[in-house]
């Protein structure tokens, strides 16, 4: 494929508790089952007792992954599938010992065999 676009919502709430209420959009390009671009907005109610002014964080996230199908690639033929990713998640700034840095990055790497 060429093109694949991949779009995700999400909606978190405690039954037992109206404090920690949470709200995630999300959207993942894909060009040619290669190359994955994400992007998507994180948005959390928080009880903070108003010690640090906050009722609600927010903050964006961003990614992009590569994956390598050995399996689909006549020059090796391979039942290998390679993935990398990156994405850089908030990283809630309550106030408190704040650093200047809002996000915290993650990777991953994952090697997958498949002889189906």
């Amino acid at each position: 494929n060429l093109l694949g676009i991949l779009l995700s919502a999400e909606y978190f709430d405690l039954l037992n508790s109206k404090l920690y209420t949470q709200y995630r959009l999300g959207s993942e390009v894909t060009l040619l089952e290669i190359l994955k671009l994400r992007g998507g907005w994180y948005t959390e109610k928080i009880s903070d007792v108003n010690i640090f002014n906050h009722e609600r964080i927010s903050q964006a996230t961003y990614g992009l992954g590569l994956e390598i199908p050995f399996s689909r690639l006549s020059i090796f033929n391979l039942p290998v599938k390679i993935s990398f990713d990156y994405t850089s998640l908030p990283a809630p700034d309550y106030g408190f010992n704040s650093s200047t840095d809002k996000h915290s990055p993650v990777y991953s790497l994952s090697i997958n065999y498949s002889d189906f």
